[in-house]
């Protein structure tokens, strides 16, 4: 849509492909394990994404969320496994809930802790895995008040 003119301006998740567009990074989100209360590592505080080897995934589609689904997929290969996606699920939230229905585990993003979700927790991974979120906009962009908006995003 912003290389199409059709917004000027949009939150995504980077990298973002292209010189077309210019991303400010505004946050850095933090991959976390969700798993089913009665899972064997609910009750860690902290949980080796190593330990989920193995175990069957519920993931974002690579289609509509390739950064996420690029990210799980990059932590679980230098954790030394490929994720067994068992289930994609297109949002977190539908993914929390079927972690919650026992389909399998996830990882999302550090703020999926606000859906309190249930029949699930959420446990940080021993080690950062750091998703940004970017401020993205066509670097020859026109629209007077895209200075005003990248002031506000940068007062935030």
């Amino acid at each position: 849509d912003l290389r199409q003119d059709v917004v000027d301006a949009a939150l995504l998740r980077t990298p973002v492909d292209g010189t077309d567009l210019t991303v400010r990074e505004i946050a850095r989100h933090l991959l976390v394990v969700a798993v089913p209360v009665e899972h064997r590592l609910a009750g860690r505080d902290v949980v080796e994404l190593a330990d989920l080897a193995g175990e069957p995934f519920i993931g974002y589609p690579s289609q509509r969320m390739a950064v996420l689904r690029a990210a799980v997929d990059g932590a679980c290969r230098q954790a030394g496994f490929a994720a067994r996606v068992v289930q994609e699920a297109p949002d977190t939230h539908t993914l929390v809930s079927l972690v919650s229905a026992g389909v399998g585990v996830g990882l999302v993003l550090d703020p999926a802790d606000e859906l309190a979700v249930p029949g699930v927790v959420l446990r940080p991974l021993t080690s950062e895995h750091v998703v940004p979120l970017g401020l993205a906009w066509r670097t020859d962009n026109p629209n007077p008040v895209l200075p005003s908006l990248l002031a506000a995003a940068q007062a935030l």
